[in-house]
Order: structure tokens, then sequence, then C-alpha cells
């Protein structure tokens, strides 16, 4: 029988956010980030930066938990983490205890630390098998033998879930003599490789030799279907932070994951101007003798009022979740409330520019058609004694917004909302003021309900 499809349910976000003297969001010579639009520059924060602090924020985290979800990791560390569940998991087995030799005495933070050091050939090894050449002493920029059994780390960031780590490490505990001849004949593999003028394997050549090693295809039958695509039939669900933002790996397709969201380039809505703070600091210890600063140093900073966007494919996250209801309702929710809770985290020591958004609409359309509006501040937003910037900014946003609806209406997808909710310290300036929401908090539980409502009767 074929399954139901579900509704292609949008979640878009629009808040507008003005901060203080900060310095959020940095560039290469630690000038804040900045862009052309609209024929001048305006501060930015980069999506990057935004969608870090909105996965890593307690609001999300709660909320996946409260769930019972998994949450991802970014880390090159992969083999560490597998090595660290795994030493766990076979510190229970008695026979790997005599094989770890004399421990009487020792604490268990040290006898962790011994296991653990134990098991990462192993580990190293499940690297190859998923399909990923780590880096190891042969590929080190100085040649290094005391790194030969050292942590290995993967040749780039990897997007995973605790969840598959914990996979992995079990199913290496179970094939963990197998893992170790294999670790030792990658070891001797990879060395053959190495080429007497720089020392180092070359990774392809890696690759094809350690594939053809005796037993190598039959654990990586084991090791590889646990970060594959998952099956639809299986609904396997993904961390939710995975399958919120995607995840793309370059050496296996079918470990890609699609995204369920995307996030806009925060921008301001008016004009940059960069103001140099130059800073000194005193010596406490200086002695009398002797004068002026410890050091002295310069760091440029901006006031800035932000357009951020953000939407959500509903039915993408859902398949993501593997079909999972209370899931999808707490990562929309987990969602929602770390963006617009989320703070970046340049220079906050120094401008705790810590300034909650001013507006917020949350918009819930029965079709996949977002739209960002960041065109209504193409025209930089200019304050002036009676209206404020972010006033003149709300004001920008609410007429950009009408002529839309007039212009575009149902192609734009319109006439498909379903509930729209707005939160903000003006509401006189809202124009649709049925759907003023006496906090974000509110606004945030109806539109979640509101998806919840539209699942359920699909």
């Amino acid at each position: 029988m074929k399954e139901k499809q579900m509704k292609n349910l949008n979640v878009e976000i629009h808040m507008l956010q003005n901060f203080t003297l900060t310095n959020l969001n940095r560039d290469l010579t630690n000038a804040p980030k900045m862009c052309q639009f609209g024929g001048v520059k305006r501060s930015r924060v980069s999506s990057q930066c935004k969608a870090r602090m909105t996965r890593m924020h307690n609001f999300f985290i709660e909320a996946i938990r409260e769930a019972h979800g998994d949450l991802g990791v970014r880390t090159k560390w992969l083999a560490s983490a597998i090595a660290g569940e795994l030493a766990e998991g076979l510190l229970e087995d008695s026979e790997f205890h005599s094989e770890l030799g004399l421990i009487d005495g020792k604490t268990k933070e040290d006898i962790k630390r011994i296991a653990k050091e134990r098991v990462e050939p192993a580990a190293n090894a499940v690297l190859h098998l998923i399909g990923l050449t780590p880096k190891g002493s042969n590929e080190t920029e100085e040649d290094n033998d005391d790194q030969e059994t050292a942590e290995q780390r993967a040749e780039y960031l990897l997007y995973v879930g605790r969840g598959e780590i914990t996979a992995l490490a079990k199913v290496a505990a179970k094939n963990y003599e197998k893992l170790n001849k294999l670790a030792k004949s990658i070891d001797i593999a990879v060395r053959s490789q190495e080429t007497k003028k720089t020392g180092k394997a070359k990774k392809k050549d890696t690759r094809k030799i350690v594939e053809k090693i005796d037993g190598f295809e039959d654990l990586a039958k084991l090791f590889k279907p646990l970060l594959k695509r998952k099956d639809q039939k299986g609904k396997t669900s993904y961390a939710a932070d995975i399958a919120l933002r995607g995840r793309m790996i370059a050496n296996d397709k079918d470990m890609n994951v699609d995204s369920a969201s995307q996030i806009a380039h925060m921008i301001s809505t008016n004009k940059l101007r960069v103001d140099n703070d130059f800073f000194t600091a005193v010596d406490d210890l200086l002695p009398s003798t002797e004068s002026g600063a410890g050091m002295m140093g310069d760091l440029g900073m901006t006031s800035a009022c932000y357009y951020s966007y953000a939407n959500v494919d509903v039915r993408t996250l859902y398949e993501n979740l593997g079909n999972d209801m209370s899931l999808l309702i707490a990562t929309i929710k987990g969602f929602l409330r770390s963006f617009y809770g989320s703070f970046p985290s340049g220079k906050q020591n120094s401008t705790a520019g810590f300034n909650y958004p001013c507006y917020v609409r949350i918009v819930v359309k029965d079709k996949n058609l977002p739209m960002n509006l960041a065109n209504a501040f193409q025209k930089p937003v200019v304050p002036d004694e009676q209206t404020s910037l972010e006033e003149a900014s709300i004001e920008a946003f609410e007429k950009r917004l009408q002529k839309e609806r007039d212009m575009h209406g149902a192609l734009a997808g319109f006439d498909a909302i379903i509930t729209q909710k707005v939160a903000t310290l003006y509401p006189g300036l809202v124009t649709d003021k049925n759907d003023i929401a006496n906090s974000t908090s509110e606004a945030i539980e109806e539109v979640c309900n509101a998806v919840k409502k539209e699942y359920t009767n699909a």
C-alpha cells in the first residue's frame, strides 16, 4: 500500500533586531562583517554564525531532549568519539581488562584513558570502513613516528548524530578483534604507499589499496549503512539539527541529508557605519619607575538594526525525523525559540549586546513558497526625531509586505497562509491587527499547534 504523502507546509520567521554598539561577527581584519545591498554598505552577520548559535542554544537542545530526540555534532575527531564510547563498552568485558595489563591502583579516569588509547587503532579503522580516509602521521606536515597510533582526524568536518556515533561504537565492540587485525593491515598498506620523495601516501592510492585488504568489504557492509541515507520504509530518524540543516559528505552521496530549512544572512536595515574603538590596558604590576599602557589596540564596531529570515520545509523535516510527529513539533518549536533567543557571540564580553527582537512575524503556509522580504530595506532606513530606527524598520517591512501581497498574491502563497502571528513592541505599526500575539512565546505555540493540527487531519 502506497503511503499517504503529507502536506507540504512551510514555516517562515521574519525578525527585526536592533543591537547596541557591537562586533557580533568579524571578518579577517577583525572588522564587523559587511555587504553591499541597495547600493550601500550594510552590517552583516553570516548565516553560518546564526545557524550555529541557533542549534547550540538551550531552547533547541532542551526541546529535542524532552522529545527524546538525537542531537548532532560537527567534528573532525569522529575516531576519538568512537574510541571513547568503544572503550567504555569494552571495559565491561573481563578479557579486555586483562588485555590492558596492570591497572590495579589506577583511578577510573586513568583506566578509561588507557582503554581509549588501546582501542584507537580500531576506531581509526572505522573511518576507513565508512569511506573517510583519516589524516594520520603519514599526512602531517612533519613526519612524527609518535603519531603512528594516535587519534586520527577525518579529512574534513563531519556532521554526525550522537546516536550514529553510539551505533558505530556498538558495532565496533562486536567486531573488535577483526578491527584490530584490519588496523594492522591498513597500517602496512599505508606505509607501502608512501612515496620516497615526500614520505606521504596519496589519498586516492591509499583508499584503493586499503579497500582491497582481505575482510575489508565484509566489515564495511556492517558500518556504512549506519550513516547511509535512510530507507523511507524503515523511517529512520536523523539527529534533529541534521534533519533541519542537512548534511553533505563528498565521498559518499548516500550519506547526504536534504536540508529542511534555510537561513539568510542577517543584514542591517540601516547604512553601515564603523566606529573604531581605541583601547588600552593597564599593567597592574607595572614598576613605579615605568609608565604607559601594558597593551593597546583598536577594534571596529557598529550599531545596527538587523533583518533576519529563516524558513522550514515541514514535510522534508517530517521525513528526516522518521515521521515522528512529537519530534517534528519539538524541532520546529525549538528552532523558532532558539532562532529568536540566540545571539552571535562575537566580542560579547566587551559589548554585552544582548538585545532581543522588536518584531517577530511567523507564518505557516500550506504551500512551500518561501519569501525573503529583505527588499523592504533596499533604501536604508533613517530614523528621525519622531521615529526610532526600530519603528522606521517595522514601517518599511509592513509596507513592503503589503506591496508583495498586492502584486504576487496567490502566486507567492499569500492565499495559502494557514496562520500567522506577530509579536512586537510596537503593535500600532502592524497592519494585520488580528494576527498580533501577546508574546513571542504565544506566537510560537500557536503556529506549532497549527502545524500539528494540519498534519493530524492530513
